[in-house]
């Protein structure tokens, strides 16, 4: 999904979802990418994080987080890994 600094919004997200049907392939996943290496390392805000996955998790998909580099978001917002990561699968 398109968006500022490699990362989406809530709202885009759910702009982006639609309904299941026979006409298109079934959504089953959302990825975010903590730090965003598209957008030069940029951190998601943790507000975000937690929007996008209650939107996820509304509409029965998967999430996940790709954390290679997760460990520079903690450090830098000191926010510990445990809780940027709640609600992700």
């Amino acid at each position: 999904l398109k968006g500022g600094d490699g990362q989406f919004t809530p709202e885009t997200f759910r702009k982006a979802l639609h309904p299941r049907t026979r006409y298109q392939p079934t959504q089953r996943v959302v990825s975010v990418e903590q730090t965003a290496n598209i957008g030069g390392g940029t951190i998601w805000k943790k507000a975000a994080l937690d929007e996008i996955v209650a939107i996820a998790k509304q509409h029965g998909l998967v999430t996940h987080m790709d954390g290679a580099r997760l460990l520079n978001a903690t450090v830098a917002t000191g926010i510990s890994a445990r809780d940027m990561t709640a609600g992700w699968d």
